[in-house]
């Protein structure tokens, strides 16, 4: 990748243009969808609360507060619970990989639209959720050392070589977990862009497409930092904006690597227009202007002396038949004296014609 970083952001705001309002309404669409979920949780784990706490009446027995009544048992609560969690986990998950789809579709030039972000419910959500559910379990797998290791240190006592061991640990998994999201950070778009490509294909390419290119794509992470800083004093209100700058620029980094960022975005709006001053006709280009005043013309550009040599090597057409009359022209005086003399009918003399 030979693209800058600065033009990289560059090309993501020129993107954005005229997309912000779409972007901005997503973000809001699915904070609402957040909410809703929010309040169902709440509205069923106070029902499910309220139940435990009449279970347990006896040893709330003095307690004043007002419990809601819910004609469902505890137990039908806490599956109702669950499943309502799980679904707002798959929902926000597909939402989120639609995010990534809005944002490859407006840096690679195209009309952002709000309905793009259910774009994963309809293109292989399963694969999406299982891919997650991959993730959570290696990230969970991670952490066993830890755990165990903390056991062993809380039954022996032996506290010193426990931390010494957690902190070797860390260090490792911590190099190690950097080199692995930096190889496969382009996974997700990947699959966003072709859902019919399997798994360890698009882990495959992730790879080839990073080479080299690790350390670039960490330094483009780091230099949000600032202004990611910066909008967490707006109360989260500056994030409408940041979030889609980030998105569409880590898109515009990944058209990058494939050598796909479209043409378009590469010009300002004043160099495009400049690009486009120049119209193709005939052998000679014309430079468009204003409509030309009263007594002035359009100069045609000099032909290059290829062209005009090429343009008289021409071979000469014949002409088609039938387009000129074969028969040499008659003059006047063979016209009129070629004509023979007229005979009277009655007298049968001949009369002499009217141009003798």
């Amino acid at each position: 990748m030979d693209i800058k970083r600065s033009d990289l952001k560059l090309y993501a705001r020129r993107a954005l243009k005229g997309n912000w309002g779409i972007m901005i309404g997503a973000t809001l669409v699915s904070m609402g969808i957040s909410y809703v979920f929010t309040l169902a949780l709440e509205a069923v784990l106070f029902a499910a609360l309220g139940s435990g706490i009449r279970a347990l009446s006896g040893l709330f027995s003095s307690a004043t507060v007002a419990v809601p009544k819910s004609n469902m048992s505890i137990g039908a609560l806490i599956v109702i619970l669950i499943i309502l969690y799980f679904v707002y986990l798959v929902a926000m998950l597909l939402i989120s990989v639609g995010y990534q789809r809005l944002y490859l579709d407006a840096a690679a030039g195209q009309k952002a639209k709000v309905t793009t972000l259910f774009w994963a419910f309809t293109h292989k959500p399963w694969k999406f959720v299982l891919i997650s559910v991959l993730i959570a379990l290696l990230e969970g797998i991670t952490t066993v050392p830890v755990y165990i290791m903390s056991l062993a240190a809380a039954l022996t006592g032996g506290s010193g070589f426990a931390a010494a061991f957690l902190l070797v640990y860390e260090i490792i998994f911590l190099i190690v977990y950097a080199y692995v999201l930096l190889t496969f950070s382009q996974f997700y778009l990947i699959l966003v862009e072709d859902p019919e490509k399997g798994i360890f294909e698009a882990l495959a390419e992730s790879r080839r497409l990073m080479q080299g290119n690790r350390g670039k794509y960490f330094v483009l992470c780091l230099s949000f930092f600032g202004i990611s800083l910066l909008a967490a004093f707006s109360f989260g209100l500056a994030t409408l904006w940041l979030s889609p700058y980030v998105g569409c620029t880590m898109a515009m980094f990944y058209l990058s690597l494939k050598g796909s960022v479209p043409e378009g975005l590469k010009h300002s709006p004043a160099e495009t227009a400049a690009a486009g001053a120049y119209s193709y006709t005939g052998q000679t280009f014309y430079q468009e202007q204003p409509l030309p005043q009263e007594g002035t013309y359009y100069q045609p550009a000099v032909q290059t002396p290829q062209q005009t040599e090429a343009y008289y090597q021409q071979p000469a057409q014949a002409p088609q038949q039938g387009a000129y009359d074969p028969q040499p022209a008659q003059t006047p005086q063979q016209s009129y004296e070629s004509q023979p003399p007229q005979q009277d009918a009655a007298s049968g003399s001949q009369q002499p014609s009217d141009y003798q």
